[in-house]
C-alpha cells in the first residue's frame, strides 16, 4: 500500500473528481507534466489523464497563443472547497498570476465535477458553470470520464459532447420567475446578440420538439448560479439577470467555446 493510499484509509473516505487543465504560456507541455507531478503532494491522487488537445483561445484579449487542454480524474479525501484551494496552490507554485479574465496563463486548473455534488459557494462553484458547452473541456473530459453524469442536466459527458456535435444553432431562452414575453427589452437584446452570431432564438420550445429535431442550447436569465436539477437536459448558459451588460460577452464566448 502506498503512503497516499494509507492516508486515504486512515483519514477518511476518498472522493473522485474531474479536473480541467489549460495552458497557453511558457512550455505548455512541461506545465502539464509539472501539474501531474505536484498534485500528489497536495493530497490529490491522479487516476486517469487525457491526451493534450490544442485549442483556440475563447473570450479574453485578442492575439493570445493557442491552448493545450487536458482533463484528469483524481481521488482525494479533500472536500470540494479544499480541493479548489489546493488546485489554486498548485497554480501559484507553477507561477500563475491571475490578472485578466480569460487571459493567457501558464496553467489553469478548474474543478469540473466533484462526484454528484452541486455547490454555489463563492470560492467553489461545482459543477463548473460553463462545462456543458465548452468543447475544450468536454473533449478531454470524455477521454477519462465518458460516462460520468453531470448532476444538473443528468446527462453523461458523452451525451453533452454529442449534443454539441449535433446542434443546429438554435437557442432556447428561459427567464427565471417570469414569462419570456414579459421581458421584452431583455428578449430583444439577447435575440440581437444571438442573431448577430448566426443563431436562431426559440423563446418557447417544448422538450418534445427538442427531442424530435435535435438538441437546443438553453440560455437562462437568472440570479441563481445553477439551474434546478433536471430543468435543462443539455448544454446551457446562465446569464446574470442583475448584470445585462455582461450578456454579450458571455454569449459570444460561449458560442466560440462550442465550435472547433
Amino acid at each position: 500500500m502506498s503512503q497516499f493510499e494509507y492516508e486515504l484509509v486512515e483519514h477518511g473516505s476518498a472522493h473522485q473528481a474531474l479536473i480541467a487543465f489549460g495552458a497557453n504560456l511558457g512550455d505548455r507541455e512541461s506545465n502539464w507534466h509539472e501539474v501531474l507531478s505536484l498534485l500528489p503532494s497536495h493530497g490529490i491522487q491522479v487516476l486517469r489523464s487525457s491526451r493534450l488537445f490544442e485549442t483556440a483561445p475563447v473570450g479574453g484579449p485578442l492575439g493570445q497563443a493557442t491552448f493545450l487542454n487536458a482533463a484528469l480524474t483524481v481521488q482525494t479525501t479533500l472536500t470540494s472547497n479544499q480541493l479548489v484551494s489546493e488546485l489554486l496552490a498548485v497554480e501559484r507554485e507553477i507561477g500563475r498570476v491571475r490578472e485578466t479574465r480569460w487571459g493567457p496563463r501558464l496553467v489553469d486548473l478548474d474543478l469540473m465535477l466533484y462526484e454528484q455534488e452541486i455547490q454555489d459557494a463563492t470560492a467553489c462553484l461545482v459543477p463548473h458553470p460553463r462545462m456543458s458547452f465548452r468543447r475544450f473541456m468536454l473533449e478531454p473530459g470524455c477521454e477519462v470520464a465518458n460516462d460520468w453524469i453531470h448532476p444538473i442536466t443528468l446527462c453523461t459527458l458523452a451525451d453533452l459532447l454529442h449534443q454539441l456535435e449535433c446542434t443546429d444553432r438554435r437557442a432556447k431562452l428561459v427567464f427565471d420567475g417570469g414569462d419570456v414575453q414579459e421581458n421584452g427589452r431583455e428578449l430583444a437584446t439577447i435575440t440581437r446578440i444571438l442573431e448577430d452570431a448566426g443563431w436562431t432564438l426559440h423563446a418557447e420550445l417544448p422538450e418534445t420538439h427538442v427531442a424530435s429535431t435535435g438538441p437546443v442550447w438553453t440560455v437562462l436569465v437568472s440570479n441563481q448560479r445553477h439551474p434546478d436539477v433536471g430543468a435543462v437536459h443539455g448544454p446551457y448558459l446562465m446569464l446574470a439577470a442583475s448584470d445585462p451588460g455582461s450578456w454579450e460577452t458571455e454569449i459570444r464566448a460561449a458560442i466560440q467555446a462550442m465550435t472547433r
